[in-house]
């Protein structure tokens, strides 16, 4: 016992030790490893502020836009919300309010975000990417060797899991997906560990642990994919199991577990559930994510030479293929080497499954018509979801089977069969060579070849790629360059294999040498890092807006256009947004300004925004934006003064009669647009509309009254119309899930809020519920008597409080669940 926990802790200090050295710059040089280079390179305003020291003499990697257009955001959010006491249920900074924990990539209750309260964010955050290949590595050597690998084999799996091409793309670009996926393999141990009969109760809890932390860790792809591979590997456990009795037995603890994981995380999932069934993930048709996001089979030549095409942290990547982090497939050259071992050995029982489990997942991620299976079952999630992301489960399968290889090797050399894959891919190596020596001949004759094409002497359909330069120019250098160290690496296997095979010693440091050398080729090229003063520095145009913005919400024209949600960072509000979940019915509102004012549900699953206008455009240019920003009260826009002459005027750019200037420098300016209506006023007249179209149509009259009638789809009975409009409406208190607004009406009539309309909200008026009526097709209103009344916004969704019921209630019955196992322990033969 006391050797096995020496051994556990020697495994653990490895990754630990392997980790710090791949990230030897954060120790070292105190740079952190987020993108705030790329911040303050590529975004506005930023990226203008060349004084300060941003723009284009920051060095940077093009790679993790999401985390600076949305984690890093979203984090901030939960954070402050958290330190001032309140739960994060709903951010009111963007798609004019929006649900914050039910977006699930929140992943607000993850026990591992502890480390945010402790550290500085960028620190914890930190952290939390060091623990992904400490914890994948440590898991997934529990489970090689709960399969009966050698320590051996075991360790050569762990090791080439963790440090994966896949997982090192994935431990910055989306922080949440790797979180929910890592725990995997300690999924698997624990049910290995019940199948035995080993240890039941602590099994367990392995299990219930694993699969709350992924669907806790807020990625519910990779949650599915996990809670997919245990039910394959458990029912293949059931039917090779040959005691019916004991494997009825071993199915109810892992049924149990299964329940009490998702009873427990329910505090997550179902929040997003309803978040989900509202969004457009649910609605809008995603066959062009099959279309893009499968990959062609030439891809395959990844496995050897990752950077064939090159990298996009090079910025010299020139394929096609996008999105090439989440595609990735490189595993390294022994790892690749020892799975082929495994899956050309006749093998069976597990090793025959994995077999079969990484063919089938490698196939789902590229072109094959059974690719299409997620989409055409129209599965939850799957079906809206990047299919590429599948080759998570085929690196993870790889690596189970090298991990077989290499313990193959160790009980019967595979020398015969080695040679032939060495053979084989020392063609392919061959074969890239001939074709870029090719390529460089062509470039150099490129001229003439050109001139032949246009002279008819050859096919231009044959030899089209003749005729297109920056190609040929693209595999004659990047890709020739790219081919130098993977020709290495196959040469220094030839090499271990020939000399050393029979040396055990100095062959298994060749083979960890260079498994590690090539994982950390991999990261150096993926892995970026920056400088803590460039972490969303505040800057004189989100001062300005800033201060004063108030409640109302904030554009920006032109270049100096800021991307969706990064201003929910500095508690700017926003009428547009991107994220996975949002109110679908708000979605199709923005939408109409780009339709024409036409209503459709197939609109961008991801993000909302006013349309972005170019530098030289007159805001007139489209009158629905112009309507939409009105009721939406989108007072303030940021526009970069021309750096050389507009082909249009100011006046044309910014009529007077609709913006005055309020702010500006040598640089910048702000516009206040006058034209827009409070974020909560009185409204003295109200129609009844069900028709959306209709509904829509109305808004974007230019006749119809905005301020003094609201479209609702309900009829208020009694209700008299009256058209004196002196009515006062102040908001006294704004905060997330809270809004307290003071009304001194004249008469009868409606407070309308232009924040989202959103099941979960109540209203008060003097303390008395009232019904909020979806008012304007996206927003809120409630009927106010006349006098002067305080009415109060609460954001209490019932599905939140269902959750925490059932979390909390399953949290308290797990005690009580070990109790029984114990009593009960000895009736099941166990």
């Amino acid at each position: 016992m006391r050797r096995q926990v020496f051994t556990h802790l020697g495994i653990f200090s490895i990754f630990v030790i392997l980790t710090i050295f791949t990230f030897r710059i954060y120790f070292f040089n105190h740079k952190v490893p987020l993108p705030f280079n790329l911040l303050v390179f590529y975004y506005p305003p930023w990226k203008y502020e060349t004084q300060l020291g941003y723009g284009l003499q920051v060095l940077n990697k093009p790679l993790g836009y999401d985390n600076l257009k949305l984690f890093y955001p979203l984090r901030k959010f939960t954070l402050n919300e958290m330190q001032h006491g309140h739960i994060p249920l709903w951010n009111p900074f963007v798609f004019s309010g929006n649900v914050h924990l039910a977006t699930y990539q929140s992943s607000v209750f993850y026990p591992l975000n502890i480390f945010y309260f402790i550290f500085p964010t960028a620190d914890a955050w930190t952290i939390l990417i060091f623990l992904q290949p400490i914890f994948s590595g440590w898991f997934m050597f529990l489970f090689l060797r709960s399969l009966k690998l050698s320590r051996n084999a075991s360790l050569f799996g762990a090791l080439g899991f963790a440090f994966s091409g896949w997982m090192i793309a994935m431990w910055q670009e989306v922080l949440v997906l790797e979180h929910s996926f890592l725990w995997l393999p300690l999924a698997l141990y624990a049910s290995n560990l019940l199948w035995e009969g080993r240890s039941i109760g602590r099994a367990m809890m392995l299990l219930i642990l694993a699969m709350t932390m992924s669907v806790l860790a807020g990625f519910l792809q990779m949650s599915i994919y996990l809670f997919i591979t245990v039910f394959i590997w458990n029912t293949y456990r059931w039917f090779r199991h040959e005691d019916k009795k004991r494997r009825k037995s071993i199915v109810f603890f892992i049924g149990i577990s299964v329940v009490m994981a998702m009873l427990i995380s329910a505090i997550q999932w179902i929040p997003a559930l309803e978040a989900y069934i509202l969004s457009a993930r649910g609605r809008v048709d995603s066959a062009n994510l099959f279309q893009e996001f499968l990959s062609p089979f030439v891809h395959l030549l990844t496995f050897i030479v990752p950077d064939f095409w090159g990298n996009p942290g090079s910025y010299n990547y020139f394929s096609k293929i996008r999105y090439i982090q989440e595609r990735t497939i490189y595993v390294g050259i022994y790892v690749l080497i020892f799975a082929l071992v495994a899956l050309f050995k006749k093998s069976k029982n597990n090793q025959l499954f994995w077999k079969i489990f990484t063919i089938v997942m490698l196939s789902l991620g590229f072109a094959l018509p059974t690719s299409w299976i997620w989409y055409f079952l129209r599965i939850p999630i799957l079906s809206v979801a990047q299919p590429a992301r599948i080759f998570v489960l085929s690196t993870f399968g790889i690596c189970v089977l090298a991990a077989y290889g290499m313990n193959e090797w160790e009980m019967h050399d595979a020398w015969k069969m080695i040679k032939r894959i060495l053979f084989f891919f020392t063609s392919i190596i061959v074969v890239l060579f001939l074709f870029v020596f090719i390529m460089r001949f062509l470039l150099i004759i490129y001229d003439h070849m050109q001139l032949f094409c246009e002279q008819g002497h050859m096919s231009i359909e044959t030899f089209q790629f003749l005729c297109q330069k920056k190609q040929v120019t693209a595999y004659a250098t990047i890709s020739l360059r790219n081919l130098i160290l993977p020709t290495i690496f196959i040469t220094m296997v030839w090499i271990s294999f020939i000399f050393f095979r029979k040396q055990q010693k100095f062959f298994y440091i060749f083979v960890y040498v260079i498994t590690i050398v090539g994982s950390l080729y991999y990261a150096n090229k993926i892995l970026y890092f920056s400088d803590r003063k460039f972490e969303f520095p505040y800057v004189e145009p989100i001062v300005k807006l800033k201060e004063l913005s108030g409640y109302n919400r904030v554009w920006s024209y032109g270049d100096a256009y800021i991307m969706r949600s990064i201003l929910s960072y500095y508690g700017i509000y926003s009428a547009e947004g991107y994220d996975a979940l949002f109110s679908h019915r708000y979605g199709e509102f923005i939408n109409t300004i780009k339709t024409d004012g036409k209503i459709t549900d197939q609109i961008n699953r991801t993000d909302v925004d006013l349309l972005e206008a170019g530098q030289n455009e007159s805001m007139t240019k489209n009158p629905r934006r112009l309507r939409l920003m009105s009721l939406l009260g989108v007072k303030y826009i940021l526009e970069l003064k021309p750096r050389v002459k507009s082909f249009i005027t100011e006046e044309e750019r910014f009529p007077s009669s609709l913006f005055v200037s309020v702010w500006e420098n040598e640089k910048w300016r702000i516009w206040e647009y006058k034209q827009i209506l409070p974020r909560a006023y009185f409204a003295s007249r109200y129609i009844v509309e069900k028709d959306e179209q209709k509904i829509m149509d109305h808004l974007l009259d230019s006749n119809f009254d905005l301020h003094n009638t609201i479209i609702l789809e309900d009829k208020l009975e009694e209700f008299h119309e009256t058209s004196e409009d002196i009515s006062m409406v102040k908001i006294t208190k704004y905060e997330s899930s809270v809004v307290d607004i003071s009304v001194d009406a004249k008469q009868k009539g409606f407070l309308f809020l232009s924040d989202t309309y959103y099941p979960g909200w109540k209203a008060f008026v003097d303390g008395k519920e009232t019904k909020i009526y979806r008012a304007n097709y996206s927003f809120r209103a409630v009927s106010v008597p006349r006098g002067i009344h305080n009415v109060r916004f609460i954001y209490d969704p019932l599905s939140f409080k269902v959750a925490i019921a059932i979390s909390g209630a399953s949290l308290a019955a797990i005690p009580l669940i070990l109790l029984v196992f114990q009593l009960s322990k000895a009736s099941l033969s166990f």
